[in-house]
């Protein structure tokens, strides 16, 4: 059985296929992100750097309560890990384009980290090199806000020694 195409349906093909190329190339010059989603991982407590090709001025983070992202030098970002879980970044140009939109992934740390169980409370250890209290997310409220107020003393502290340097 042989088929053969008759000049309308090549014509026609060859329309659509210049149609599809003229849509596709109108896409990249209105407001086509630089490059396409992506993604990033980063662990809690910690920062992973991310250039960029096109200067950022402006970042929007959809849950900051999972991740941080600053501009450094417009085309460089540090994105920190705050808490377990997932959100996005939309970073935008000087003139309020769309660059990029990324989505960030924040995990636990789990090879130096222990849960210690007492009923139903928990209490989080961070064992690098060795073990001690750590905040995390879901600790028993007593446990949690009794090492918050030391670790902010703490800090106050600190910022107290840093001015009296200065």
């Amino acid at each position: 059985m042989t088929f053969s195409h008759s000049k309308p349906v090549a014509t026609l093909t060859a329309r659509f296929v210049n149609f599809a190329l003229i849509l596709t190339m109108a896409s990249f010059a209105f407001g086509t992100p630089a490059f396409a989603a992506q993604s990033i991982n980063v662990t809690v407590d910690q920062a992973r750097i991310m250039r960029l090709s096109t200067p950022a001025r402006t970042i929007i983070v959809g849950n900051p309560i999972i991740a941080d992202v600053n501009i450094q030098d417009g085309q460089i970002l540090v994105v920190m890990g705050k808490s377990t879980g997932a959100t996005n970044m939309i970073v935008l140009d000087n003139e309020g384009r769309e660059i990029a939109n990324i989505d960030i992934f924040v995990q636990s740390n789990g090879t130096n980290s222990l849960t210690l169980y007492k009923g139903t409370a928990r209490i989080s250890m961070n064992c690098a090199p060795n073990c001690e209290r750590s905040l995390s997310v879901g600790d028993s409220s007593a446990d949690f806000e009794l090492l918050e107020k030391q670790i902010g003393k703490k800090m106050g502290a600190a910022k107290a020694a840093a001015r009296f340097a200065n």
